[in-house]
């Protein structure tokens, strides 16, 4: 191998097959298999088998491991449990507030809360449910105008990211246990 020279001139000599490669050239992987005198695609398998072998020993040794060796302290798993209990209540809270605030801008937005008012909550019914479902369809409908659709389609939004987060965030934590949790030795 040649050393390495100012950008875009030769950077590498390959003794083997006499060729100079600039990274000018291309992508990082045909630059690496032309350095190797590979084709392309069995770079890439080399370089995907790699991956498949050397990332589980990477992962021994990782902020990810760091973090189950943290839930085994009972004060920082209740921190960590208490910042999870405010992502799971705190952004639906914010959101409600928001939408309802600004919901009632628009004419529509006022037809809206006031059709939702006239189904009373009433336990252990799916009223309410079924009603909710019938002013959604309606609000892609656009009957209660463009505002309250598009209010609507930030609220989904932002409800798939949060549900996202709290898979992540509480992923983490049922693998963390899992890793944690002490196996018992059956007896012999």
């Amino acid at each position: 191998m040649g050393k390495l020279i100012a950008p875009g001139q030769p950077v590498a000599q390959n003794t083997e097959f006499g060729g100079r490669i600039s990274y000018k050239t291309g992508s990082p992987m045909r630059i690496a298999s032309e350095l190797n005198g590979l084709s392309p695609a069995t770079a890439s398998d080399i370089l995907a088998t790699a991956c498949l072998f050397f990332l589980p020993i990477y992962f021994e040794e990782t902020p990810v491991n760091a973090l189950a060796e943290l839930l085994k302290d009972p004060t920082a798993h209740a921190i960590l449990l208490t910042i999870g209990m405010a992502i799971l209540i705190l952004p639906m809270v914010a959101l409600s507030i928001w939408y309802h605030r600004n919901i009632k801008e628009t004419e529509g937005g006022r037809r809206l809360m006031g059709q939702q008012a006239l189904t009373p909550p009433i336990a252990g019914s799916l009223s309410g449910f079924a009603t909710g479902l019938s002013l959604g369809k309606a609000i892609e409908k656009g009957l209660y105008g463009d505002h309250a659709r598009k209010m609507q389609h930030r609220v989904y939004w932002v409800t798939g990211l949060w549900l996202a987060a709290l898979v992540i965030y509480f992923g983490l934590f049922i693998w963390a246990d899992e890793i944690n949790r002490q196996a018992s030795i059956p007896a012999l």
